[in-house]
């Protein structure tokens, strides 16, 4: 791919119908959205490393564990259009950083905004994303149980 000294992702999707999992595009740049992810699970401060690349830099990477087993960054989406209703407060956002305080939460709506006026993949509507830790698979997704109820959504649909 003629990449050299730089940091590259790739974005998949799986599909459970047919239990593929589809290249969907190819960066040749650091997906920042995931920085904090690494440095959950394997303790590598990707900004760190990017300036290392860019420097000339050998970069060493130890085996170092971060707090966590595994992380994602969850998507919280609808499939249907609508009207953003209510969004979390900030003392609910504040909770929710108490509970789990070194999560993200990134909040792509207000209140009466709707969810097509912002640019979309064409099948879902994105409002939200988390990123949380977890000890376990399960308690990944326990977690973000917990955060969905934390951080309420609602929508007034268009028919």
């Amino acid at each position: 791919m003629g990449l050299d000294n730089t940091l590259f992702n790739i974005e998949m999707m799986y599909d459970p119908s047919t239990n593929t999992i589809n290249i969907i595009e190819i960066n040749s740049r650091m997906a920042a959205q995931f920085a904090d992810l690494y440095y959950k699970v394997n303790g590598y401060n990707l900004y760190s490393i990017l300036v290392d690349l860019a420097l000339g830099r050998k970069v060493l990477l130890h085996q170092q564990r971060g707090s966590y087993v595994c992380a994602a960054s969850f998507v919280m989406r609808t499939f249907r259009n609508g009207k953003v209703v209510r969004v979390p407060s900030k003392a609910e956002i504040a909770h929710f950083y108490s509970t789990f305080p070194d999560a993200r939460f990134y909040c792509f709506y207000n209140s009466n905004d709707i969810l097509s006026d912002s640019f979309q993949d064409g099948i879902s509507y994105r409002y939200a994303l988390v990123h949380l830790g977890g000890s376990s698979w399960d308690d990944l997704y326990q977690n973000y149980r917990v955060a969905q109820v934390l951080l309420p959504f609602e929508f007034e649909y268009i028919s």
